[in-house]
């Protein structure tokens, strides 16, 4: 990847703003309240299937952690529209 075309952010919230959407917009898509996204939003630890279903929401494309080990970077690959196909915005958190 370009480094003009990424963008760091410091929580999950900055990446819905990224978006251009709501937590009312992505509870919608995930068929929950607003406070279940804010609540999302505040946590320090939650499962790598929330997030993914968060990030869905969102319209990410696709969503990876990067981990570098020994000098290696190991990609985990949360979910791909690509692979997934059809939608991956309505699942619950």
């Amino acid at each position: 990847m370009h480094a003009a075309d990424r963008t760091y952010a410091m929580n999950i919230a900055a990446i819905r703003a990224a978006a251009g959407r709501t937590q009312v917009e992505v509870a919608q898509r995930l068929g929950v309240g607003q406070s279940v996204v804010s609540r999302t939003e505040h946590s320090d630890d939650m499962l790598l299937s929330t997030l993914g279903n968060y990030l869905a929401a969102t319209g990410a494309e696709s969503a990876r952690i990067v981990v570098r080990v020994h000098g290696v970077d190991v990609e985990l690959e949360l979910f791909s529209s690509a692979i997934e196909g059809a939608s991956t915005e309505d699942g619950p958190l």
